[in-house]
């Protein structure tokens, strides 16, 4: 519980932080324009109104299978992570809640260094359906291991899951938000990255 205040407390003064330092453009803090550092194409795309901007967004079927594809990959094994994982490995293997601790902390810190690599991995590859389909088949892997064999595993396949799981089931969402702002033009990207 005082590591979630500390967090909560940390996460209030950064938010203040932002709030006081940042502005929607650089000439409100004195630097150069947009259009003088290169970047004009970026202000010469005025964003779409609202309805518009969804209208757009949503008649856009590669956009609602990205978002299917999104819950199926980071929604499963988000679900296990958060909220299955401690009754499961409690009540069928009579695990101890420091075991359980140090599975999600492994994932924890694999998740940190996943989010760090899967962009990188994606743009040396140039393809981003390449690690969306390995990212895809790890998950199903390691869910599809639980279903087969719910009792008997071995504690070093859920080391090696919970390792897995965080290197690249959830920092895939970085790759399905880079999709959803490829997909559409300057003037929608924001709303589509947001949306998915």
């Amino acid at each position: 519980r005082g590591s979630f205040i500390a967090i909560g407390v940390l996460s209030l003064i950064t938010a203040g932080l932002l709030w006081v330092i940042l502005r929607d453009t650089p000439e409100q803090k004195g630097f150069n324009s947009i259009t003088l550092l290169g970047e004009g194409h970026m202000a010469s795309s005025s964003p779409l109104p609202f309805r518009q901007a969804f209208k757009v967004i949503f008649s856009n079927w590669s956009f609602w299978l990205l978002c299917f594809a999104n819950f199926l990959n980071f929604g499963v094994s988000y679900a296990f992570v958060s909220l299955w994982c401690g009754p499961y490995f409690k009540q069928i293997y009579g695990y101890s809640s420091g075991r359980i601790g140090t599975f999600l902390t492994l994932f924890a810190i694999f998740m940190i260094i996943g989010s760090f690599m899967i962009t990188r991995i994606s743009n040396r590859l140039r393809s981003r359906k390449k690690v969306l389909l390995f990212s895809f088949a790890v998950s199903f892997f390691m869910m599809l291991m639980i279903a087969l064999k719910p009792q008997g595993l071995p504690s070093w396949a859920f080391y090696a899951m919970f390792v897995l799981i965080g290197l690249v089931s959830h920092p895939i969402t970085a790759i399905f938000a880079t999709c959803a702002n490829e997909m559409f033009p300057k003037n929608v990207n924001g709303a589509a990255t947001g949306l998915i």
